[in-house]
């Protein structure tokens, strides 16, 4: 399997608009500066890919963008 393009939205660093994401190549590097969302990008991955069902996976308040 390989990940061509990620679409992010109203998750973590992510607001309503959204974020796409694409991966050009087999392998791929994600750098930023610190508290920039690299790793929300990569829960986001597990939790659509990871062994949990995604339906079954409980959100909390900091889970989502501007809760306001």
């Amino acid at each position: 399997m390989k990940i061509t393009k990620l679409i992010i939205k109203n998750y973590r660093s992510f607001d309503s608009v959204g974020q796409e994401i694409v991966f050009p190549t087999f392998h791929s590097a994600l750098v930023g500066k610190n508290n920039s969302g690299k790793t929300n990008i990569f829960k986001a991955l597990d939790i659509m890919l990871g062994n949990k069902n995604p339906s079954y996976i409980k959100f909390n308040e900091n889970d989502y963008f501007n809760i306001d």
